[in-house]
């Protein structure tokens, strides 16, 4: 015989449970419909801000301020392909600049460096670029022997 009483309960808990997990689901695609990129941040705000360890000629700042040298205006020609035409620059020790895009300090670096066992443990950022030199990291990608 078939108790009533607990097919009742059976299936008020197994319908909370689902209902439970379909909430679960839709507020974790709430959350990343409302994530936002640094390259939306960037192009919402008009600029992005550019870690630089002040190394003429890779990356330095002139005497009125302005950021140049050889990474940062390759990353502005890049930029600004992307719908970003103003940089911040945001001066920082060499050895700081991954921490610091780690830490938020910038959204991106503009610098001669190259992965080393050291980098490559520590820096974990996915690149875009890549070449010969290896000018950006991709955790997914190998790292050269």
């Amino acid at each position: 015989m078939i108790d009533f009483g607990q097919l009742a309960r059976r299936t008020v808990l197994y319908r909370a449970a689902i209902l439970g997990t379909a909430a679960a689901l839709l507020l974790s695609l709430v959350g990343v419909a409302n994530a936002e990129t640094t390259l939306e941040r960037a192009r919402k705000n008009g600029y992005i801000r550019i870690g630089f360890a002040n190394e003429a000629p890779f990356g330095f700042a002139t005497e009125d301020g302005k950021l140049t040298g050889e990474a940062p205006e390759v990353a502005k020609a890049i930029l600004k392909k992307m719908g970003i035409n103003e940089v911040d620059g945001v001066l920082t020790e060499f050895g700081s600049l991954i921490p610091g895009l780690k830490a938020g300090r910038f959204d991106i670096i503009a610098a001669g460096m190259f992965i080393n066992p050291t980098r490559g443990k520590a820096d974990n950022d996915e690149s875009e670029i890549e070449d010969q030199a290896r000018i950006c990291n991709r955790a997914s990608q190998t790292q050269p022997g």
